[in-house]
């Protein structure tokens, strides 16, 4: 799949894209990311994405690992099944 250039979207989604864009921010900053630490330790901010939060039937914690670029050795540690 590719994503056509700027140049190429309609002016309506141009102009949408524009207005919005300065609210991406704002927005990424009120929901955190889940991250790894240096010791491969996958962190869960409570005020993360609901999609995060597996113990409240968000995504799989092997989904969100992968989402993180987890490697293997870190994955076999949170997920049972390989």
């Amino acid at each position: 799949m590719s994503v056509p250039p700027p140049e190429q979207l309609p002016e309506a989604l141009r102009a949408a894209l524009t207005q919005h864009k300065a609210r991406v921010p704002a927005a990424m900053a009120r929901h955190p990311r889940p991250y790894l630490t240096s010791r491969g330790e996958l962190i869960v901010p409570r005020d993360a994405n609901v999609k995060y939060h597996w113990w409240a039937e968000g995504q799989g914690l092997r989904q969100t690992l992968e989402e993180l670029g987890a490697w293997p050795e870190i994955l076999v540690r949170y997920v049972d099944w390989i």
